[in-house]
């Protein structure tokens, strides 16, 4: 249930919020925007917007242009591509997200680092506080659970690319 929940939250979120469909004040979407790919999906929100809109909109299904040029790992095989690589997005969202960061305004850079870190935190919070886990390692481990458990179809576009 916790990783169903966190999908929705985190997809539906941040896919209306990365198209402002949340409200019609650019405050607001501002907010949510930040809020929904920084807080709950770890992700930069200007690079999250930039490649849902920018890439993925503007070249869907055009193969070597968009997702099909972002996300490929062909290196991998197919098996461990589709089920296992998406096992350790949890961890590489936010490396993947810093990385955006590179020669971005220092505010930037420092709102991103502490939006990423508040949404980890409050979750591991949450798992320790409320679900009650009992060690630091447990509530960890299932957080990351819950945040992979969707990841299969998130990374499934490029397999036939």
């Amino acid at each position: 249930m916790l990783g169903v929940a966190h999908a929705v939250i985190t997809v539906k979120g941040t896919h209306l919020a990365s198209h402002r469909a949340l409200s019609e004040s650019q405050v607001w979407g501002k907010f949510w925007t930040t809020f929904f790919i920084e807080v709950c999906s770890s992700f930069s929100a200007e690079a999250g917007v930039h490649g849902h809109i920018k890439m993925h909109h503007a070249h869907t299904n055009v193969i070597g242009l968009g997702d099909s040029s972002i996300w490929k790992v062909s290196l991998l095989l197919r098996i461990i591509y589709l089920f296992i690589a998406p096992l350790a997005l949890p961890v590489i969202t936010p490396l993947v997200a810093f990385a955006h960061l590179k020669g971005r305004a220092l505010v930037l850079v420092i709102r991103t680092v502490l939006m990423v870190g508040l949404g980890l935190y409050s979750q591991l919070w949450l798992h320790i506080n409320v679900s009650g886990f009992r060690s630091m390692h447990s509530a960890l481990f299932c957080m990351l659970a819950c945040r992979a458990m969707f990841s299969v179809p998130y990374i499934h576009v490029n397999i036939f690319q």
